[in-house]
């Protein structure tokens, strides 16, 4: 409604984001065959700021679907990634330790964001700030999986 479509369009954001997620997750499994993962998670950040630039520059509810689709190719490009990364950084005899504590800051992640975005949402009457907090937000993490470079396996 924010972005003036109907209850259709609605459903097909549903359904975009989740098509995005699947295909990212699907994806980065076996890119990460080829690829540094952190690189892999570098290209789900990318998606994720293409994703928040559609919500702060165009308006409308066609620009909304992109940016969902997008926001939610990413999230399955960094779903499928992380664990890989993890794997590799810490080994596989602290994986569950720490892949248990990069979940347990996802699902943090995951139940504040929503809270967070309609508060701000409300402040504001739309979602352009939500898409800035986005920007910086998936920008960091470019930074951070960009400065870790090419991976180290550890036993």
């Amino acid at each position: 409604a924010a972005r003036d479509g109907d209850v259709t369009l609605a459903m097909l954001a549903a359904v975009l984001v989740n098509f995005g997620n699947a295909g990212g997750r699907f994806g980065a499994g076996l890119s990460c065959d080829y690829l540094p993962p952190g690189r892999v998670a570098a290209i789900a950040h990318v998606f994720s700021l293409i994703g928040f630039l559609f919500i702060v520059l165009l308006p409308g509810a066609w620009a909304g679907l992109s940016a969902v689709t997008f926001i939610g190719l990413g999230y399955g490009i960094a779903s499928g990634a992380y664990p890989s990364a993890v794997s590799l950084f810490f080994g596989v005899t602290q994986y569950g330790r720490n892949f248990g504590i990069l979940i347990t800051a996802w699902g943090i992640a995951g139940l504040c964001a929503p809270w967070v975005g309609g508060w701000l949402f409300d402040l504001t009457g739309d979602y352009v700030l939500v898409g800035i907090v986005g920007l910086i937000l998936s920008s960091v993490g470019l930074l951070v999986t960009l400065a870790i470079g090419r991976y180290t396996p550890n036993p």
